[in-house]
């Protein structure tokens, strides 16, 4: 039996909407609450931020069905990395260099955005150095 395409889970791709929904209202009211005096980051929605663990669950069995496609392939786990970077990371770049072009344009806008002079390289590198404090 073959495995599912994404198309055929539209119960899935129906949840993956309104988990973006829920990110998308969560950093709505988040930006609204820094305006709204009484309110700090958090407080009006404490769980707003639901929606990114939908989306783990989500990229965990989409990682569960691309395994099982790439099974009878040579080098599954380096042909599913293949495929990830190839769709993702032309999309990264894409939207982080518009993000760092409305920043440059509209200054204003950028409530959490400053751009120093290694902002760029860092940001279209994909995967930061993370230093764990200590």
């Amino acid at each position: 039996m073959p495995s599912p395409r994404r198309n055929d889970l539209p119960g899935v791709q129906a949840l993956r909407a309104v988990a973006a929904l829920l990110v998308v209202a969560y950093h709505a009211v988040e930006q609204w609450t820094t305006r709204v005096p009484g309110y700090g980051p958090g407080q009006f929605w404490p769980n707003g931020s639901a929606g990114v663990d939908i989306f783990f669950v989500i990229s965990g069995l989409v990682m569960t069905i691309s395994v099982q496609r790439n099974a009878g392939r040579a080098h599954p786990a380096r042909t599913f990395a293949k495929d990830r970077i190839i769709r993702i990371v032309p999309r990264y770049w894409i939207v982080t260099s518009l993000k760092i072009a409305a920043v440059m344009a509209v200054p204003a806008l950028a409530t959490r955005t400053t751009l120093e002079p290694l902002y760029v390289p860092d940001r279209m590198r994909c995967c930061r150095s993370m230093t764990v404090p200590g």
